[in-house]
């Protein structure tokens, strides 16, 4: 069996900073069920100091690798 980390936390990001708020709400409704389904930890929104370990449930699809490196993807 494989082991499971039980440190990584899940954050919600918005990929559109001006997305309506319904959307960002949804998006971190849907990160605190997948924390809670996974055992983890629920981490709010992205913040690019928090460091790794961290299971990024985007609004939209990422695209590019300056997006991907830029938030440790």
């Amino acid at each position: 069996m494989t082991p499971v980390n039980r440190n990584k936390r899940v954050v919600a990001y918005s990929v559109n900073p001006q997305a309506p708020r319904h959307e960002v709400e949804t998006n971190r409704a849907l990160a605190r069920w997948l924390a809670q389904i996974l055992g983890w930890e629920y981490g709010d929104s992205h913040d690019p100091q928090a460091g790794h370990d961290l299971y990024l449930l985007p609004t939209q699809t990422l695209i590019g690798t300056e997006t991907l490196m830029r938030l440790g993807v």
